[in-house]
């Protein structure tokens, strides 16, 4: 079942729901519409209501997400939770700038390890300031300071047999954060006929997070209850070129072209104030904020080495690169590479993944996905477009749609053949639709799933 609406009102509160819900996993294999939620491996059901007013923002929010797994999902539950946010905010005429986030929460969660009561009470208040000092020789120097209490109605507990009692847990923590910014280095350099600018832009950002004694005995509910201590820097180096484009009203502009960014962190305290536990997989903040792939399963002083590419030679033209590169294991954690090119009516986009074989931490994921399309379904003559999705692992192809249309001044039919071998779902599928112009539609094949 899905279910989308939208209201602005007019006093200023928008309101948004998004409901998504299926009784199994193999039952959204069996009769999931697309590739993209059969592969999905959570439903999210959320609604909110929000008002943006000054430099806050008021958020009514409620939520069910499952994440399915063969043995027991996860669900979680969000209702109700409310959340005043502040922007910074200049103190009178002060260098100083305060922001804060604040929020009032019942929670629950129910895994294979644990089932909390229906409602589990979180209060959560996280003032910062913010102190921008002055350049000094061109290097510019942000410290930020932060307090976070967090209470929370229930913590974890091995010995009792849902693995939750309910004892209060405060969760005190102190954070700094001090970011380094060095004058770019430009070069202005021809090719070709051709101006170019080369800026090389170095940057540190140190980060101290103290407080958190009591990792272990949180309750996983969201990005939230994952804050750890850490005491930790994170280097980067970012090479952006630049170049003069033409505009469509016959002028130039300047535009990048180019950007490659390398970053590492380096861990002061491998431990984390206790919270990771060497054998396993770990995720928590800092870990997740350098790269979305996990890497810790032990103590380590150096997290891997990360690098972006971004090149768009042209407005028709994208390619975006990722690597993380593991020094420990010198070897390639992870990579993608993707790309997409629009000339007049045609398009191709390629995205390829690769994941090794690490675990705990990363199992092996070796796909490639790839969309071709020819034409537009808003204009008269033929339209076909073509996207598949293959498994190099289990070396099958898991998904292919094969789509035809042709448009008249009055009307339209399409075509579509589509292969599904994932799970439990092998089948193929053969749809049509046939539409009049400013009338409607019959058929089983809907707007929103076409390519083109």
């Amino acid at each position: 079942m899905r279910i989308i609406a939208d209201n602005q009102f007019q006093n200023g509160f928008r309101a948004v729901a998004d409901v998504d819900e299926a009784s199994s996993r193999v039952f959204r294999q069996v009769y999931g519409d697309s590739f993209a939620t059969i592969v999905r491996p959570d439903e999210v059901s959320s609604g909110f209501l929000t008002r943006n007013f000054s430099t806050y923002s008021l958020n009514l929010f409620g939520e069910r997400r499952s994440t399915l797994f063969p043995d027991k999902s996860v669900v979680t539950h969000t209702f109700p939770s409310f959340n005043l946010f502040g922007h910074n905010r200049q103190i009178r005429d002060w260098p100083i700038y305060f922001s804060f986030d604040s929020a009032v929460d019942g929670l629950s969660r129910s895994d294979a390890q644990l089932s909390t009561p229906p409602v589990v009470q979180r209060f959560d208040l996280y003032p910062r300031i913010t102190v921008p000092l002055r350049k000094f020789s061109g290097v510019s120097f942000t410290p930020s300071f932060g307090l976070r209490e967090t209470f929370y109605s229930d913590r974890r507990d091995q010995e009792s047999p849902s693995g939750v009692v309910a004892r209060n847990l405060v969760r005190s923590a102190f954070d700094f954060q001090g970011q380094f910014n060095w004058p770019g280095l430009e070069k202005i350099f021809e090719f070709r006929g051709k101006r170019y600018k080369h800026v090389v832009e170095p940057e540190i950002i140190y980060r101290y997070v103290s407080g958190i004694d009591e990792f272990d005995k949180t309750i996983r509910f969201d990005e939230r209850d994952i804050m750890s201590d850490t005491n930790e820097v994170e280097y980067s180096l970012n090479n952006r070129f630049f170049s003069r484009r033409s505009t469509s009203d016959g002028g130039t502009s300047t535009s990048e072209f180019l950007s490659v960014r390398i970053a590492q962190k380096y861990f002061f305290d491998p431990t984390f104030g206790g919270a990771l536990i060497p054998g396993r997989r770990n995720v928590f903040s800092p870990l997740n904020t350098l790269t979305a792939f996990a890497f810790e399963d032990g103590y380590r002083r150096f997290s891997p080495i990360i690098s972006r590419l971004r090149f768009t030679p042209a407005r028709r033209y994208s390619v975006d690169f990722r690597m993380d590169y593991d020094q420990q294991f010198q070897r390639v954690r992870a990579s993608s590479i993707s790309g997409s090119t629009f000339i007049s009516n045609n398009s191709v986009a390629l995205t390829y993944y690769n994941t090794r074989n690490l675990p705990p931490t990363q199992f092996p994921s070796n796909q490639v996905r790839a969309t071709l399309v020819h034409g537009n379904s808003l204009k008269q003559g033929l339209n076909a477009g073509f996207s598949l999705n293959y498994d190099f692992n289990s070396h099958k192809l898991q998904y292919s749609n094969s789509q035809l249309a042709y448009n008249w001044d009055c009307c339209g039919v399409a075509l579509e053949l589509r292969q599904f071998h994932l799970g439990a779902r092998i089948e193929t599928q053969l749809r049509f639709t046939f539409s009049l112009k400013n009338i409607g539609s019959f058929g089983n094949l809907r707007k929103q799933e076409r390519l083109f």
